[in-house]
């Protein structure tokens, strides 16, 4: 929400005031009305009121001279438009997935009111993970239009990739792209919606049906994820790679796979899920020194 001060010079023929006179000294609330005719005639209070001070009630009708060109400051609410991306996550055969980590990032720097930076190109805005819940959809929310884009409006502002794959599956490689353009600034919200979600405009809202549904396809290899169950690493030891030992069973074969921060603690092998009574794994945890 935005509040603007504007100062405008008025004459008498663009307003009319009550009371025009005074029957003695003192402060006086007044009405100052806007002429239908007048230079003001569109704005959205006709009448202002305002405190004036009489110092000579005796000098002539005071008419208000004061006020032939008066300084009247009016000041105005506007709310700036509400920016929203939808996706949808499903897999291979239409059903949504949960797990699946998304990012927002900058497709341009991002600037704010005073023209200083907030976000630089290619930095991760947010973060969102799909859900299991009623809306079905991944969003982003109070975004900023394209008139805080550096590159100027109509340049691509907004990129949504995944990140991370739920477990089994593929990460999909698929991007969105989108400027951030006010398509309808009459409206509080624009969202950019998948049209599989049947949306319509409302009173408040915009709908642009021009996102997409992102689909992962299920692994056919084995996939090696560990979980913590340490507060958040409230003790600070956790280690900063867990390393995960495969031993072929038969031939003795060995490979070794690295979970860090940095890939999720998640990673996919190469050992297909059909072979996996053939393979032994162990987890080989670095020394944590106290």
């Amino acid at each position: 929400m935005m509040t603007m001060e504007q100062k405008m010079e008025v004459t008498d023929k663009d307003v009319a005031f009550t009371p025009t006179y005074a029957e003695k000294s003192g402060k006086y609330e007044i009405n100052i009305s806007f002429n239908n005719q007048g230079s003001y005639k569109d704005l959205p209070e006709k009448t202002i009121k305002t405190t004036v001070e009489v110092l000579d009630p005796e000098e002539e009708d005071i008419a208000l001279k004061v006020a032939k060109k008066a300084s009247i400051h009016v000041k105005s609410n506007d709310t700036l438009q509400k920016y929203g991306i939808h996706l949808i996550k499903t897999d291979q055969d239409g059903n949504k997935l949960v797990g699946a980590i998304f990012a927002l990032k900058a497709k341009t720097d991002i600037v704010n009111s005073k023209g200083e930076n907030i976000f630089k190109k290619g930095d991760t805005i947010a973060t969102t993970a799909s859900q299991d819940d009623q809306f079905e959809y991944l969003e982003f929310i109070g975004l900023p239009t394209d008139i805080y884009a550096k590159d100027g409006t109509d340049s691509d502002m907004y990129e949504v990739e995944e990140i991370y794959a739920p477990d089994g599956y593929e990460k999909s490689d698929k991007t969105l792209t989108f400027k951030g353009k006010v398509i309808n600034d009459t409206k509080e919200n624009l969202i950019h919606d998948v049209k599989a979600e049947n949306n319509t405009d409302n009173d408040t809202t915009t709908y642009v049906h021009d996102s997409d549904t992102l689909v992962n396809q299920k692994l056919d290899y084995i996939a090696l994820k560990k979980i913590w169950d340490d507060h958040d690493n409230a003790a600070k030891i956790r280690p900063d790679v867990v390393t995960i030992k495969a031993t072929h069973k038969t031939t003795k074969e060995v490979k070794v796979y690295t979970l860090t921060k940095d890939n999720n603690w998640t990673m996919f092998t190469d050992i297909k899920k059909d072979d996996r009574e053939k393979w032994s794994f162990m987890k080989m945890f670095p020394k944590v020194i106290l």
